[in-house]
């Protein structure tokens, strides 16, 4: 996975989720433009604000392009200028993607969502860049995010369901969503899995930037489904790189591993309480359940589920990870002894 050898910038990436970084200089900004026209022109004999694309938000490459020889040209095109800048300041996973990301002249805003896992582990880090090639704010399209939205809870977005957070959207945004203004040659570094969108263009030229993928060559790049009994498949096949972009390799690809089915959907007042943790989830441990509990079962009439006290609360986000489990097995213990105070299941 990808590292940052500051530790300043690693212990912010690690906390938020994401982090600011300077990357191109003014010739390698002018050098990937002139790199991007000349692949607009022979791909497409159009300028960059008339490729095609079905999005109203932008024509964002690793998303809608299917044609492997047109995405191989522009890599080639622009690894070599992009390549030796990415990797200076981090480690442990190159930039082994490059795309583009042109949000057209008066185009609108990218929804707000969250990427499916992409690697065989799905909480593990995989590192996402998005460089800005010009001065970038809220009026031209720049990125805005939920920090530490990263890293919450045991579930998985699976492409064409509702994404868990669809109940309060609208009050994630207001009260948590914060922009990210860069200037040309900036990139904003994210994980794969933090919330996100980007804002209109309002000015009258489009708005370029360079998306990378950091992750070594030989990771299993896959995708996730949902099966048939309600768990998760994870597919994949190393024949083809970019299984995950496809709808008909996504139906036919290989199940190398299945999953439960992890699909709880977290309140609003969970998702609050989660995003103030620093717990992370694994395939063994669920934050939202440590917090609050296993999902109550499906009855007419459910009881409530109560929450940790305060004190929990506190011991939850400030402990270390290796104590966690022992102290909760303890405060199960007392629960137990001390029935008419509640069930220890629901501190």
């Amino acid at each position: 996975m990808l590292t940052f050898l500051d530790p300043a910038e690693e212990a912010i990436f690690a906390r938020q989720g994401y982090v600011v970084r300077p990357v191109l200089d003014a010739h390698q900004i002018d050098a990937a433009r002139r790199a991007l026209e000349d692949w607009a022109h022979d791909q497409y004999g159009a300028e960059l604000n008339g490729i095609p694309t079905q999005l109203s938000s932008g024509h964002f490459f690793s998303d809608m392009e299917s044609d492997q020889t047109i995405r191989d040209d522009l890599t080639n095109r622009l690894f070599p200028i992009v390549d030796a800048a990415f990797r200076k300041g981090a480690g442990g996973a190159p930039p082994n993607e490059t795309g583009v990301a042109v949000k057209k002249a008066n185009a609108a805003s990218l929804e707000f969502h969250q990427h499916t896992p992409m690697l065989m582990n799905p909480f593990s880090r995989h590192v996402l860049s998005w460089c800005s090639l010009e001065d970038c704010d809220e009026t031209s399209g720049c990125m805005f995010v939920v920090p530490r939205s990263h890293s919450l809870y045991r579930q998985i977005n699976i492409g064409g369901e509702r994404p868990f957070f669809s109940d309060y959207i609208d009050v994630i945004i207001e009260k948590y969503a914060v922009p990210v203004p860069v200037k040309a040659g900036e990139a904003v570094y994210f994980d794969n899995l933090l919330l996100h969108g980007s804002y209109p263009n309002q000015r009258s030229v489009p708005r370029l930037a360079i998306l990378t993928s950091f992750v070594r060559d030989s990771a299993d790049k896959v995708g996730y489904r949902r099966a048939d009994d309600g768990g998760i498949e994870v597919v994949g096949d190393h024949r083809e790189n970019h299984l995950y972009f496809r709808p008909e390799g996504m139906r036919n690809g290989r199940v190398l591993k299945r999953l439960p089915a992890w699909n709880r959907r977290a309140t609003l007042e969970e998702f609050e309480a989660l995003l103030e943790c620093d717990l992370h989830p694994s395939e063994d441990f669920d934050p939202l359940e440590f917090l609050f509990g296993p999902e109550a079962p499906h009855k007419a009439s459910p009881p409530p589920i109560s929450k940790r006290g305060p004190m929990a609360r506190l011991a939850a986000k400030l402990l270390p990870g290796a104590i966690k489990p022992p102290l909760r097995r303890l405060m199960n213990g007392l629960g137990r002894g001390h029935s008419d105070h509640g069930s220890a299941d629901n501190l």
